[in-house]
């Protein structure tokens, strides 16, 4: 159970943070540039942080593993508490008795609340799984409910023993797979960076709809990503409700012109999707920035000063027609 649970808050589940993260950010810590450096060695590692482990940390990758020692450690004492939700500050407490009075704790309690009220109920409703199959088998119905993997920031897809639908189109890309499409994007960027000394000012994407299934999105995050843009999701039901421009004092680098190709299956099965992009792609060129800084703008400027028309510069996704 223990490492089941810690597997399911190993990443944010959309509004709820990782108990990773959250851990990590009591420390003062990013544990996801802990995650990119683990053989990175670590200066000035938190004191308590050291005394907690009971061993020396010198690296990125020791306090990661500390940091999930101490996540296995508040999950095994949650149990012993029957996962009742009163006593959640207890047991942040007994995991760190040296902790300030106004330590910010905020993050990690609303995840073991998550856990308590959320997870655990539901996991618990696994036998349903049996008690479906045998329902069908008598001609009777099965609720229906969403796929995937819940590891990846999708604990809500629990409890299993549902009739599954290969995801929910209107909530691409997920959470878990924004975070791996600018994971792809920045390892893109600064491989280019690292061989050319410059950022490419042109990418183009293939993007295929069964792999858009399997992965929950991770092309479209690394496109939305690439283009600065960042998708909006509704809370109550983890779909995807529009984009938003980020600053490029947030971005920290040019916004890139990505050019995308989409398969037939692509196209018939994520309409929205397509609107989606087109929406990332016009927000992004319109953006009134310098072209240096943004050169999808860049190079939509130079088609109109080439003659082009205004709606065939702005085209960057391509793909066949309905029948083709």
């Amino acid at each position: 159970m223990i490492d089941m649970l810690q597997a399911l808050t190993r990443l944010s589940n959309l509004e709820i943070a990782s108990l990773r993260g959250a851990i990590a950010a009591l420390f003062d810590l990013d544990a996801s540039e802990l995650l990119e450096n683990q053989g990175l060695r670590v200066q000035d590692v938190p004191p308590m942080l050291v005394h907690l482990a009971d061993r020396p940390l010198w690296t990125a990758g020791d306090i990661i593993e500390t940091i999930d020692e101490l996540v296995k450690h508040l999950l095994a004492l949650l149990q012993q508490e029957k996962f009742e939700v009163s006593s959640i500050a207890k047991v942040i407490g007994e995991t760190f008795p040296q902790l300030e009075a106004d330590a910010e704790t905020s993050d990690i309690t609303t995840t073991l609340e998550f856990v308590c009220t959320g997870i655990v109920p539901n996991l618990s409703e696994t036998t349903q799984e049996i008690t479906n199959l045998i329902h069908a088998l008598n001609g009777g119905f099965v609720p229906a409910g969403p796929s995937g993997s819940p590891t990846r920031g999708m604990a809500h897809l629990l409890p299993t023993g549902r009739n599954f639908y290969a995801c929910d189109p209107q909530s691409l890309p997920s959470l878990a797979a924004w975070e791996v499409g600018q994971g792809l994007a920045k390892t893109c960027l600064d491989r280019y960076l690292a061989d050319t000394g410059a950022y490419p000012e042109h990418v183009a994407i293939s993007v295929w709809g069964t792999a858009a299934m399997r992965t929950h999105g991770d092309d479209i995050a690394e496109i939305f990503s690439l283009l600065g843009i960042r998708p909006k999701w509704q809370k109550e039901n983890h779909r995807v409700t529009g984009v938003e421009l980020i600053p490029l004092s947030e971005l920290g680098r040019p916004r890139i012109d990505v050019t995308i190709r989409i398969s037939g299956f692509f196209r018939d099965a994520f309409p929205h999707l397509i609107t989606l992009l087109d929406d990332a792609v016009n927000m992004a060129l319109d953006a009134d920035e310098p072209v240096e800084q943004n050169f999808i703008r860049k190079h939509y400027l130079e088609d109109l000063k080439n003659d082009k028309t205004e709606t065939s510069a702005r085209y960057r996704v391509f793909g066949c027609p309905p029948g083709a």
